[in-house]
């Protein structure tokens, strides 16, 4: 990439795509923001729209997308997103670009089981309509990519967080709301299931730096280090300003622990160093207002503490 280079970021009003452009930006590429307001991309006539603005220097970072926060996991969900992605291909396919970072998700492997070594050749068994949808979009843009002959970067990424996150799903952002709200934190059953969270900047960073490499392929994008539940509240509890109660409500699931090989990550980003979860936190806890020196919890009568499990296993 040379200097100036012009990158479209749709769903650049929304909170990723935010992140993508002012990275893009502070990294010295000239960027043009489109959100629903401007450009819905769920609309037939956005193809035409969409490939008007697009040309042979034009990187396209596809941001947008109909998500499951604050609404159910549905056939309206997969449909949404299906035609949104499918409109995004049709574009592509019109008029080629110089290339297309697609922002998927770790969805796309499920969760009905536990996996500990989840990697991009992990076999493709999604669990909600929101991966189905996912998976549709993957085979239609490397339809797209191929046809075309530019280069698509997927990134999967596990549980996105991050400063200026308004709304989030379960995890650590969500519980500095609650916190901020004057609310308890409410977990599910005890904590003890392992997660990965990655910084959203992490996932914009890797994004925009693959672009400038002219990379092609699929990355999972995740810290490289799962934590329980229980965790993240210890790393909560260790720089908020004031004590907080945990409620521990009765799980719906079975319990199961995900952790993510980033090798390919690692192989053509060797510089980039994910940001570990307790850093990541202590961000978030900044930008809303929350951080002190030192801070304890307390649990509701009943219910256990958090406690730090050992590394690698549940509490």
């Amino acid at each position: 990439m040379t200097d100036g280079s012009r990158a479209i970021v749709l769903g650049g009003t929304g909170f990723l795509g935010r992140t993508f452009a002012s990275v893009a930006v502070r990294r010295g590429w000239r960027v043009q923001t489109l959100g629903s307001r401007t450009l819905d991309l769920g609309r037939p006539e956005s193809v035409r729209a969409l490939a008007a603005r697009f040309g042979p220097e034009t990187w396209v970072f596809a941001c947008a997308a109909r998500t499951l926060d604050g609404a159910a996991d549905s056939t309206e969900l997969f449909d949404a997103n299906t035609a949104l992605d499918g409109h995004l291909a049709e574009a592509l396919t019109a008029c080629p670009v110089a290339g297309c970072v697609y922002l998927s998700s770790a969805s796309v492997y499920g969760d009905a089981a536990s996996q500990l070594d989840i990697d991009e050749a992990t076999p493709l068994r999604p669990t909600t309509h929101y991966g189905g949808a996912k998976v549709v979009a993957e085979r239609r843009l490397r339809e797209a990519a191929q046809a075309g002959g530019f280069p698509l970067i997927v990134l999967r990424p596990c549980r996105i967080y991050g400063p200026g996150q308004a709304r989030a799903g379960y995890g650590p952002v969500r519980f500095l709301h609650a916190l901020r709200a004057g609310g308890p934190i409410e977990i599910y059953g005890d904590g003890s299931e392992l997660r990965d969270h990655v910084l959203a900047e992490d996932v914009a960073e890797a994004g925009v730096q693959l672009a400038e490499r002219g990379e092609a392929g699929t990355f999972n994008l995740a810290s490289g280090h799962s934590h329980s539940y229980a965790e993240i509240l210890s790393h909560i509890a260790a720089c908020v300003r004031s004590p907080f109660e945990v409620v521990h409500q009765p799980r719906s699931r079975t319990p199961i622990d995900q952790a993510f090989e980033i090798g390919a990550l690692r192989r053509a980003l060797p510089e980039l160093t994910p940001t570990r979860v307790e850093a990541g936190i202590r961000q978030c806890a900044e930008d809303l207002g929350l951080v002190r020196r030192t801070a304890r919890t307390h649990a509701r009568r009943g219910a256990p503490t958090p406690t730090t499990p050992s590394p690698g296993r549940p509490a």
